[in-house]
């Protein structure tokens, strides 16, 4: 089989609600091929309830999303 190699990206991701202009934002380290890219879009622009192929967010990431003040740490890829 013909694979791609995934590479590692350092993914920021700031989420606002509309209305209320709430946000939460996070960092995390991400590996990306072809088929993960629709998945970073479905987060980009998701609502504030944000689910990824019936999953939470935050069970995606394997951590839960935190406050935006906190998400500017630099991401180091491995």
């Amino acid at each position: 089989m013909n694979q791609k190699a995934s590479k590692s990206y350092c993914l920021r991701v700031l989420i606002v609600h509309s209305f209320n202009k709430t946000a939460i934002g996070f960092t995390s380290q991400i590996k990306i091929n072809e088929k993960n890219y629709m998945i970073i879009l479905e987060i980009i622009f998701a609502s504030k309830n944000v689910y990824v192929n019936n999953k939470k967010l935050s069970k995606l990431l394997n951590k839960s999303p935190r406050d935006i003040s906190n998400a500017k740490k630099p991401c180091l890829l491995t």
